[in-house]
């Protein structure tokens, strides 16, 4: 009897710390050669220029979500692959949903999931392209859900454009920056 009460005890006690420290705030602080950093603790050199940053939360998309607006969808796409429109102005919005802007996240392995929102979306024909520090990444992908891999940490910016098949850019994406944090040894 008193075993248990015991062993209830201390699982409370764990999931108490357990919540506190998911609760934790993360300070970020430049020093004096410019370089970013974050802690969970406030820097004594940071001064009064440490700020809290606030924790990345990300919603997803409702279910069955195709990446449409209702204008969109209402459309016959058969009749946009065969009419005279161009294809420069074949795509109406290319936006990066996932990481955010300015998002700080930690991968050991230097993964970067990137989520876009396409309209209306990817012919067979195109290919989707994004630059990591305005650099290429890949050869061009088909899903507008991409997992970059082996990227190094610290700032990064971040784009996407949709090319077609001879390599012209038909749709740009907003610049997007994020910090990535990876493990080091010392």
């Amino acid at each position: 009897m008193y075993r248990v009460k015991f062993i209830a005890k201390v699982l409370s006690l764990l999931v108490l710390l357990i919540a506190t420290t998911a609760l934790a705030d993360v300070f970020r602080w430049t020093d004096d050669s410019g370089q970013q950093h974050f802690s969970d603790r406030m820097p004594a050199q940071a001064n009064d220029d440490a700020e809290v940053v606030a924790p990345e939360r990300y919603q997803s998309p409702p279910v069955g979500w195709q990446g449409t607006t209702p204008a969109a969808s209402t459309r016959d796409a058969s009749s946009n692959a065969t009419s005279n429109q161009s294809d420069a102005a074949y795509y109406s919005q290319l936006r990066v949903l996932e990481p955010a802007n300015d998002a700080t996240f930690w991968s050991a392995p230097g993964e970067v999931q990137v989520v876009l929102a396409l309209n209306p979306p990817l012919r067979d024909t195109d290919r989707i392209m994004i630059y990591v520090d305005g650099a290429p990444h890949g050869t061009g992908f088909a899903e507008t859900t991409i997992r970059l891999q082996n990227i190094d940490r610290g700032t990064h910016s971040l784009s996407a454009t949709v090319t077609d098949s001879s390599g012209r850019i038909l749709m740009r994406s907003a610049t997007h920056n994020f910090h990535l944090h990876r493990p080091s040894i010392r």
